[in-house]
């Protein structure tokens, strides 16, 4: 930027001043006998935020750490190569997040605890060497053992698998390249986008006292849509049979030319029936111990489509 002797431009001198910080009103946090603190707001309170209090911490003047105590601002999103860049390995805060998570044993946070599996043979319609080099993508004669696993997100071990949930939808090629696996829910959208805050949903919606999910999807707005998938029929489908799958990852299709082609998968019953039960009929399901894998479903077989949708290499702007 040219100066006024340069320029011959006169250029009003502008002076900066740094305001005096402001004096925020604080609120003084009161303490049970117990030394836990409490809530801000003293009378806004029932029975049942009394019974929290217990598990209530205040972390006033207290800095966010590592598990080994380092201080960090934020582990809520991770480390990219540019805007849409993949992830970086660097990323030592996502790294201990997911192996913390991976090494958690406790049977009331098992994701997915609660399932039902069958095995099964697939079949591709016609030859996808247009999208990929992947043997058991290229003949439609060939048949490739499969074996699928339908299950619930929220519920434990031992829960009911006719609640209002999401239902996993998990598929393992056995191919002559070795093993694909294709993970799903049966709905299009998931709960969050970034890969961190997986450990952090999964720990909100497990039980566990007290209930923080709704604090989660308060604090996580991504969530709003996915929210609104829950509380439909989607999640109270009549039988795993009649139920869709939607690949949540984008897989990267390469041909035999080299090019490239984005592709997310989509698994559809064969005669494109979705099937729901009742809110009622759930409840009762529930009560008499049934699932949705009855034993009317034992012998008769369920067919079911893949269907891909394939995208260009290139972003909108054009960045590879």
């Amino acid at each position: 930027m040219c100066g006024n002797t340069a320029c011959g431009n006169k250029t009003p001198n502008i002076e900066f001043r740094l305001a005096p910080p402001q004096k925020f009103l604080h609120m003084p946090t009161q303490k049970q006998p117990s030394g836990v603190a409490r809530t801000p707001s003293q009378n806004n309170t029932n029975a049942k935020v009394e019974s929290l209090e217990t598990f209530r911490s205040d972390a006033t003047d207290q800095a966010l750490t590592t598990n080994h105590g380092v201080k960090i601002s934020d582990n809520q999103n991770s480390l990219r190569q540019g805007e849409c860049g993949p992830l970086l390995l660097e990323d030592f805060i996502m790294r201990e997040k997911i192996t913390h998570f991976d090494h958690e044993r406790i049977p009331e946070r098992i994701v997915h605890a609660r399932g039902a599996a069958a095995h099964g043979m697939f079949k591709v319609y016609e030859s996808q060497a247009e999208l990929t080099k992947a043997a058991f993508l290229q003949d439609p004669s060939k048949e490739t053992p499969v074996y699928v696993r339908f299950s619930t997100v929220q519920g434990s071990r031992g829960s009911a698998d006719t609640v209002r949930d999401m239902r996993g939808f998990a598929v393992k090629f056995y191919t002559e390249e070795g093993n694909f696996d294709l993970v799903g829910n049966n709905m299009p959208v998931f709960f969050i986008q970034d890969a961190i805050k997986f450990s952090d949903f999964v720990h909100a919606v497990k039980p566990e006292p007290p209930n923080t999910f709704w604090d989660f999807v308060s604090l996580v707005p991504e969530l709003a849509h996915i929210v609104l998938w829950t509380m439909s029929d989607r999640t109270i489908p009549k039988s795993f049979r009649t139920m869709e799958g939607f690949g949540i990852h984008t897989f990267r299709f390469i041909n035999e030319q080299g090019k490239g082609r984005f592709v997310k998968f989509h698994w559809r019953a064969a005669d494109d029936r979705f099937r729901v039960v009742a809110v009622g009929r759930s409840a009762e399901a529930r009560g008499q111990g049934r699932g949705l894998s009855s034993p009317r479903s034992v012998g008769s077989y369920r067919q079911r489509r893949l269907s891909g949708i394939g995208t260009g290499h290139e972003d909108r702007r054009g960045r590879r």
